[in-house]
């Protein structure tokens, strides 16, 4: 995927984390997610300037952010890898 205008690529990925607990006799496993920023719009480049987003940074999105377009990129049975495009504006702060 690209993203144009005034939107953002990120990366997604999500890893699987073995519990050490076991509730009621079964393991309670669950993904780890960690988000990078890997493409922009130039729109979107322009702005990202202005308030010092990078490619590569862990974008904060809002509670009421808008996701535009998702694609599965990689899914394996401890790993899945997705992108997702949202606004600029959706994004809040960085990690």
């Amino acid at each position: 995927m690209k993203a144009i205008g005034e939107f953002v690529l990120l990366k997604k990925v999500g890893t699987l984390k073995k519990s050490k607990i076991i509730t009621g006799g079964k393991k309670e496993d669950s993904f780890e997610f960690t988000t990078e920023i890997i493409g922009m719009g130039d729109c979107a480049k322009e702005k990202a300037e202005t308030v010092g987003l990078k490619f590569g940074d862990e974008p904060v999105l809002s509670e009421f952010a808008a996701i535009q377009a998702t694609e599965i990129v990689e899914e394996l049975s401890d790993k899945i890898i997705a992108e997702l495009i949202v606004h600029i504006s959706d994004i809040v702060g960085v990690k």
